[in-house]
């Protein structure tokens, strides 16, 4: 966090769907339109206890709200040059 906080509202977070084969922006946004880390961690009651995680809001999509086969995700910095990328896909599974 120490290497981001100066510039947190400049970082961009992105994501992609795809669907069919084709994949489409459907989320970018500063994360100025999220809460920081520390202001969230800071209005909880206890210390999150190791493995345990945050969830800290979304961004607006672009267009309509949809399912995809798969999503790839971006946080960018464009401070200090760098990208962090998470893709995952998504298994519908049927009734047994």
């Amino acid at each position: 966090m120490d290497e981001v906080d100066a510039h947190w509202d400049q970082l961009i977070l992105q994501s992609h769907a795809t669907q069919a084969g084709n994949a489409r922006l459907y989320q970018r946004a500063t994360l100025d339109a999220l809460l920081p880390p520390r202001e969230l961690l800071a209005g909880m009651r206890s210390p999150l206890e190791d493995g345990s995680f945050l969830f800290g809001g979304t961004i607006p999509v672009i267009g309509e709200l949809q399912g995809a086969e798969s999503f790839r995700v971006e946080l960018i910095d464009p401070v200090l040059n760098r990208v962090l990328t998470c893709e995952y896909r998504i298994n519908i599974l049927t009734e047994a």
